[in-house]
């Protein structure tokens, strides 16, 4: 007998393409995924391992169905798993005898790392995942093909390996179970094939949207789903139309959706505002281009994902991941960009992928206080969030900017803007950001946040400009009013003390280009960086 949750997992695992074999092999990783302990604090989930199985029949399949000549069979394909995934490999490994183990061998350990590994791009991970689960359903014996026997059998492997490499074993099945790609983690998710009794309900385009999501914040997860529904719903009724454009070639699903997501987006621009800020720099338009919004999408799948619009059709459960990251992407860029005014600057450009390093033409005798307020007053439009550009003029006379919207801990920011200060020779230097704690007078209660201008100069004292801040449905974040000027110490010296005390530090030029060695390991080029003259 076979519990409902597993009658709807087998089905929609039918539905969204994936073989018999390749069924079998995700069954066989849910079920780790329910009993493996990745650490000693973890407990098996057994209520859910109970919902997707029948506990008799469970016992019965259990001691009847499998002998060692199936252990034999599968077993090696943990051995690929482990060479493809480049694992690290303790070499000194025992088995439950007391006698070193040696099932698995480590001969890939001194392979070069040098390519991009399996777990970096979401293509490669997907069609490892793939390729695995039909290799490990071809293994089984034709009486046994079915994802029940399958979910069953590990068990018996587990146990098997338990006694021959423990060790080995469970540096590989934590592998197999880490960063799973987008549409498997889904269909071995302890919580939602639980909660929605084996996914039921959902098409295949949703589920392998949902793990483009999981990990977003609930209110832009929330939202984007919402996004999704009006491509196959109708609204309000919720009757399911154009289900049969959810597998269609990736650049023909995009044709279909994308003036779908551009309405919808655009009637209801105010539920999206404060969503900006849970979206990354790297989906800012890095330029005016028309063909900006194509050639950034292109660039992003294709870096975030391996996904390009010149694939030709693999399989389907790829088909419907690809649509889903495709989605994914256009919601991103466009709901990041819902307020941009970069047009108010036709020659800013992003130099990098992160949206850090930005250009802008412009004359060389511009102040810089005047280019940071010209330039921030665009990048507060990026966002509703948090906010800070570093403009920074160098002895050469080259100016560099750099924006900074998202940010773990003020800590975190003054570090990283150290680090930029200290990799250029700076004659002068500006510090953008806002304030919510400087009360004026005047203030109107919408109206509480400021603009700070630091001015930074080794040997002057520090000043900053105030303006008032105010936001709109079309423009998001602006400045508006002037307030002045101020270098009161009781109001600048408390500011980012660590930045300032850079300024008043001397760096030789060995310590400058360690410094710049040290940015370009992290993040972008010498050429993005403008190292070359800096």
């Amino acid at each position: 007998m076979v519990t409902e949750t597993y009658k709807n997992w087998v089905d929609k695992a039918t539905e969204c393409g994936f073989t018999l074999e390749q069924t079998c092999g995700i069954a066989m990783l849910y079920a780790w995924t329910l009993t493996h302990r990745s650490s000693e604090d973890e407990e098996p989930d057994t209520e859910s391992f109970w919902t997707f199985v029948d506990q008799e029949e469970f016992n019965h399949i259990n001691e009847v169905a499998f002998d060692m000549k199936d252990f034999l069979a599968i077993a090696p394909e943990f051995q690929m798993a482990g060479e493809l995934l480049k694992v690290d490999m303790p070499t000194e490994r025992y088995a439950e005898n007391g006698q070193i183990a040696t099932f698995f061998n480590t001969d890939w350990q001194n392979e070069s790392k040098d390519e991009k590994h399996v777990n970096e791009v979401l293509l490669f991970r997907n069609r490892f995942d793939l390729i695995w689960c039909q290799r490990i359903g071809e293994c089984l014996r034709p009486e046994v093909r079915t994802p029940l026997h399958a979910y069953i059998f590990t068990n018996n492997i587990t146990h098997t390996f338990l006694k021959i490499d423990p060790i080995g074993f469970t540096v590989v099945l934590n592998a197999l179970l880490f960063r799973k790609s987008s549409l498997i983690g889904v269909f071995t998710s302890k919580k939602l094939v639980k909660e929605s009794q084996g996914l039921k309900g959902y098409e295949p385009f949703q589920i392998a949207f949902m793990g483009f999501t999981s990990s977003l914040d609930p209110h832009l997860s929330k939202s984007l789903w919402g996004i999704q529904q009006i491509l196959f719903y109708k609204q309000p009724s919720g009757i399911p139309v154009n289900l049969e454009k959810q597998s269609l070639p990736m650049y023909e699903f995009l044709e279909f959706s994308i003036p779908v997501i551009e309405n919808f987006i655009n009637i209801n621009r105010s539920s999206y505002l404060d969503l900006t800020r849970f979206i990354a720099n790297e989906y800012i338009y890095a330029s005016i281009s028309e063909t900006q919004f194509a050639d950034q999408l292109t660039q992003l799948l294709q870096e975030r994902y391996g996904f390009n619009f010149l694939m030709q059709e693999e399989n389907q459960p790829q088909d419907f991941l690809m649509n889903a990251a495709a989605f994914y992407t256009t919601c991103c860029l466009k709901i990041k960009n819902i307020t941009n005014q970069i047009a108010k600057q036709p020659s800013l450009k992003m130099l990098d992928d992160r949206g850090l390093i930005w250009f802008v033409d412009v004359p060389e005798q511009i102040s810089i206080q005047n280019e940071a307020i010209i330039c921030f007053d665009v990048m507060l439009s990026w966002r509703l969030g948090p906010a800070l550009g570093l403009f920074i003029r160098t002895r050469n006379k080259t100016l560099h900017r750099f924006y900074l919207g998202e940010f773990a801990s003020n800590e975190d920011v003054e570090f990283l803007l150290c680090l930029i200060y200290q990799a250029y020779e700076v004659s002068e230097c500006v510090l953008a950001f806002l304030l919510d704690n400087f009360p004026l007078q005047d203030d109107r209660p919408d109206k509480k946040f400021k603009a700070a201008f630091l001015s930074l100069s080794a040997g002057q004292p520090a000043f900053m400009d105030l303006y008032r801040c105010d936001a709109g449905l079309q423009e998001g974040f602006f400045l508006d009013d002037y307030v002045g000027v101020t270098s009161d110490e009781k109001f600048v010296a408390h500011l980012f003390k660590d930045l300032q005390n850079c300024v008043e530090k001397k760096l030789d030029e060995s310590e400058r280009r360690k410094i710049q060695a040290e940015l370009i390991s992290v993040h972008g080029s010498a050429d993005a960086w403008g190292f070359v003259n800096a």
